[in-house]
């Protein structure tokens, strides 16, 4: 599985090089359908994960602290991903 997500993300940096239409809607697509794979296939388990791997006097914190760094990261992703796919959202005019 991680294989073929390392591919999918390298098709998508090299669609990057050649912006035009056609290929910014294949970027967008890829990213929707890789998405979905991993939302569908192992991306649930970090929560039963994070869940069993600390002790009992911890677990509490390091389900927060692992919530915490999840969301700061989903917010500079959610922040970086459009201007990935867009030219005009790079620089502002």
């Amino acid at each position: 599985m991680a294989l073929a997500d390392d591919q999918t993300l390298y098709i998508v940096a090299a669609l990057g090089f050649h912006r035009t239409t056609e290929t910014t809607m294949a970027m967008g697509s890829l990213l929707i359908v890789l998405n979905f794979i991993y939302n569908c296939t192992i991306g649930p388990s970090t929560y039963t994960i994070i869940g069993e791997i600390s002790s009992t006097r911890l677990r509490q914190k390091t389900i927060v602290l692992a919530r915490a760094s999840y969301k700061a990261i989903n917010i500079v992703a959610g922040i970086l991903n459009p201007r990935m796919l867009c030219k005009s959202l790079l620089l502002p005019s």
